[in-house]
């Protein structure tokens, strides 16, 4: 990582697995702020901002992390889910849209319960 924003950098660059380890990392070691990764909507400023993680408000035991966007990678999420005590981090990179990567994040993680 060469910057806190993930946004485009020379120098810059990360894995799949980088994104895995970062996610289960602010689990073990930040968990008093984990609340904030699972939040569908804030307030600011006097707007209310809805999230752009939809897997947040539809898929069952989704609780965080982080939608992104790139040209060079593509639509992206980090997505963590629990059921029944037991916790899966997933991590698609270049989707062709916010809809497919939703899709095929589910899709993921229905496999890694089943």
């Amino acid at each position: 990582f060469r910057n806190a924003s993930g946004l485009p950098h020379s120098a810059q660059m990360s894995t799949a697995r980088d994104m895995a380890k970062l996610a289960r990392a602010l689990l073990r070691d930040f968990p008093q702020y984990y609340h904030f990764f699972s939040r569908t909507r804030f307030d600011f400023g006097g707007v209310s901002h809805k999230t752009h993680n939809k897997l947040l408000l539809s898929y069952d035991g989704a609780d965080g992390f982080k939608t992104g966007y790139i040209r060079a990678s593509g639509f992206n999420l980090v997505t963590s889910a629990k059921r029944d005590g037991r916790r899966v981090i997933g991590v698609v990179f270049g989707a062709n849209s916010s809809s497919a990567r939703n899709r095929l994040m589910a899709k993921h993680l229905d496999r890694a319960f089943a």
